[in-house]
């Protein structure tokens, strides 16, 4: 393939890609290949080679649009370890934090339990409840800086439930009885009594001098016999583990973090935060609301200075699909341009084709040396695109498509029926079903005679010679399918596609998200499912377009009449029939009384004058031949009545007509959802009606239980508040069509008010 300059093998089905190099010159070690100096890139696994002996992968790339030595501000660089910073011009100024994760930070973190939490505020022990999507307090914690299972001699352990000190003797707990419990220092202690300070859980002993501070198991049980879920926070290590009884051994459990502040509340990022996502390998910088995208570099070092051999990856900025490559030298002061040669494999393995691009010759390497040139084509031995292939054997037709022959492909298909008529089916739907027969050798690629039907729809017959068919009678003829001949869709206007609405997500999706948010999410649980929330939006674009005309647009159509017909089936997706709403207003092109206003029609000239020079006669006259105009046009039936039902589609006019005329269809289209939910007016409202949806539906469901046990009595819910808040939401969205703030009335005119009720 000349353009790109590729080189495929046919294998009897399919082209397989072979590895080329195409130079003017025979690329040979050690100057392999000629055209990069020694570079290969691996277009495999997307790695930079330099020959070295072999080709050795090359990591120092610097991969930037910009030049890294002369960089733009802003311009962000990525240390590729846990540090982002921001190019000044002059110099790098880290960022105010860095985070390396796949998660945004900038959202409350999603904890899965176990999940552990020593809350340094009031020195609890916490874990992550994933049924409430809270952190629930622990209290059978054993922290202590050796295993509180198998204590050493001399370990002290405070009975919490009987509030007693104990001393392990290596093989018992014995009962240590000079103990004072009191939040203040005792005045006058023994020698070696201890002193417990329940306020801040901290036991010392008396030296003679002074307290001293020890260490000491709280616990309420025996801590060398745990029960099962019992935890033991190594205070050395800070590791937390929880006591298996299956095994009788103490499990190490993760995530655990001591901290002040909540886990799984939304975090405070400063203002120029750096997120690099380890999934798309982008860098990001928060700028108070939301993380955006920045240029940056990735590279381990500070790419404004790259030393000798250090590389730069450049996409052409004028063509994407070119790579510019340079490596840099003369002391780390100029930058070098080089190709590398593009390979799916070693260009030193045997097999490696060269094409010398001075006399176009094909050459293959043996691992040792070019072999004699090879015959080549620059025109692939496979079938265009969408060819068709009928297999006689199989009885089944097949279609290329790009890489092998695969069954199916038909445009059409014709079939005979019991009365011996032939059926034509096309493969496509609606205005592109076309079918064209354009030769009547139909029948020429088949064996056995044929017999087709004559143009008065009488048998005439064929008879086979060589391979065609000689037909009797060539006048016959077949009515082809015309653009614009659209059958009904079987559903509603505003749940076609292109029609009521273009199938797009986005912004219900964003809808969704503000409502959710509006009803305390994800601080408080909402009890929406997605298809309830569907649902709200459904409901207030329904009452939108049942109240207020800005759910549709008026548009103008040109209608064909044909003498004699009185009945039209608006469905043309051609025209844009199949939006039409409903009809407004049927206009003709040429007056039934003014149909002779030439120069034989002298009194309808008469009149035109006078209608065309209002100086010829006062305001009271002219209102006179208005209303004469009126009266005619009721008399005549200037005006045409009509009906229309949107179900059918079908717009049936109450008179004839005798000749071909051309009609102007005043009607009102559809909106899509998407438009509508974009609107400035229309967002607003649709927003408000559907958060009282969610509403109700919500004080549907709290409303089941008047309150819920919790920690400090009962929790009683909110659902008569949000049931009124939600009718006082319906209230507000009707008031608003009442005073066309969310209405039409410019474009659909005061019609648009309708009266419901």
């Amino acid at each position: 393939s000349e353009t790109p300059n590729e080189l495929f093998q046919w294998n009897g089905s399919t082209h397989v890609p072979l590895p080329l190099v195409v130079d003017t010159t025979a690329p040979l070690p050690p100057a392999f290949p000629i055209a990069g100096g020694e570079f290969w890139f691996d277009t495999t696994n997307d790695v930079l080679n330099k020959f070295s002996g072999g080709f050795v992968p090359q990591t120092n790339i610097i991969e930037s649009k910009e030049d890294p030595t002369d960089l733009p501000c802003p311009f962000y660089w990525f240390d590729g370890n846990m540090s982002a910073f921001s190019w000044s011009g002059t110099i790098w100024i880290p960022t105010p934090e860095t985070f390396v994760q796949t998660t945004n930070p900038s959202l409350a973190p999603e904890l899965n339990c176990p999940f552990y939490w020593f809350n340094e505020t009031d020195d609890t022990m916490n874990v992550w409840d994933d049924t409430d999507e809270c952190f629930k307090v622990v209290t059978r914690v054993i922290a202590f800086p050796t295993d509180p299972q198998n204590p050493a001699v001399d370990v002290l352990w405070f009975d919490e439930t009987n509030q007693a000190l104990f001393q392990w003797n290596g093989s018992s707990w014995v009962e240590i009885l000079a103990l004072i419990i009191n939040t203040t220092e005792p005045s006058l202690p023994a020698t070696g009594s201890y002193w417990l300070n329940p306020g801040t859980e901290i036991l010392s002993q008396f030296d003679g001098t002074d307290f001293v501070e020890v260490d000491v198991i709280l616990f309420p049980d025996d801590p060398t016999a745990p029960m099962g879920g019992d935890l033991w926070w190594n205070t050395t290590t800070d590791e937390l583990s929880i006591w298996n009884t299956a095994s009788l051994s103490w499990v190490l459990t993760e995530p655990f973090v001591i901290s002040s502040d909540d886990p799984s509340a939304i975090p405070t990022l400063e203002v120029g935060a750096a997120w690099f996502n380890t999934d798309d390998s982008l860098l990001k910088i928060w700028d108070g609301s939301q993380f955006n995208n920045v240029s940056f570099i990735n590279f381990p070092t500070d790419p404004t200075m790259p030393a000798d051999g250090d590389y730069w990856h450049q996409v052409d900025p004028n063509d994407p699909t070119v790579d510019l490559w340079f490596v840099r030298s003369g002391g780390g002061t100029a930058w070098t341009a080089f190709t590398p040669i593009k390979l799916a494999t070693d260009p030193l393995a045997a097999g490696t084709y060269w094409l010398d691009g001075t006399t176009t010759t094909l050459f293959l390497w043996n691992g040792a040396a070019f072999g004699p040139s090879l015959p080549f084509s620059t025109l692939p031995f496979t079938p265009a695109l969408d060819d068709l292939y009928y297999d006689t054997t199989l009885i089944l037709l097949f279609i290329w498509d790009g890489l092998a022959w695969v069954p199916g492909g038909a445009r059409a298909t014709v079939e005979l029926d019991d009365n011996g008529n032939m059926k034509f089916t096309s493969a496509s739907v609606g205005s592109m079903s076309l079918i064209f027969l354009q030769d009547i050798n139909l029948f020429s690629s088949l064996n056995p005679p044929a017999i087709i039907l004559g143009p008065s729809f009488g048998i005439s017959s064929g008879n086979v010679a060589g391979t065609s068919v000689n037909i009797a009678s060539s006048s016959r003829r077949l009515r082809l399918s015309r653009l614009g001949e659209d059958g009904l869709s079987g559903e509603p206007s505003y749940e076609e596609i292109g029609v009521g609405t273009d199938g797009t997500p986005d912004e219900r999706r964003e809808l969704i998200d503000s409502i959710r948010a509006q009803l305390g999410w994800p601080v408080v649980a909402v009890e929406l499912t997605k298809y309830q929330f569907d649902q709200a939006i459904n409901g207030a674009i329904e009452e939108l377009r049942k109240r207020s005309s800005i759910a549709y647009k008026r548009a103008y159509f040109f209608l064909d009449i044909v003498p004699g017909v009185q009945h039209y089936r608006l469905t043309n997706k051609t025209v844009g029939f199949n939006k039409i709403v409903s009809v407004m207003n049927l206009s003709r092109v040429i007056s039934s009384f003014l149909g002779t206003a030439e120069g034989q029609g002298i009194y309808g000239q008469v009149l035109l004058q006078h209608l065309f020079h209002m100086g010829t006669f006062d305001l009271v006259s002219y209102y006179l031949v208005n209303q004469y105009i009126e009266d005619l046009s009721h008399l005549f039936a200037t005006e045409i009545e009509f009906i229309w039902n949107e179900d059918t589609r079908t717009l049936s006019m109450l008179q004839t007509f005798q000749q071909n005329e051309r009609i102007l269809v005043d009607a009102v289209i559809e909106r899509t959802e998407q438009q509508l939910i974009k609107d400035r007016f229309a967002k607003t409202w649709i927003e408000k009606w559907a958060m009282s949806e969610a509403r109700m539906t919500l004080a549907e469901i709290r409303g089941k239980y008047a309150s819920l046990p919790g920690a400090g009595g009962g929790v009683s819910l909110n659902a008569g508040e949000l049931s009124a808040m939600a009718e006082a939401g319906y209230a507000d969205c009707i008031q608003q069509i009442d005073d066309y703030v969310v209405d039409s009335v410019e474009e659909i005119g005061m019609a648009a008010q309708f009266l419901i009720g």
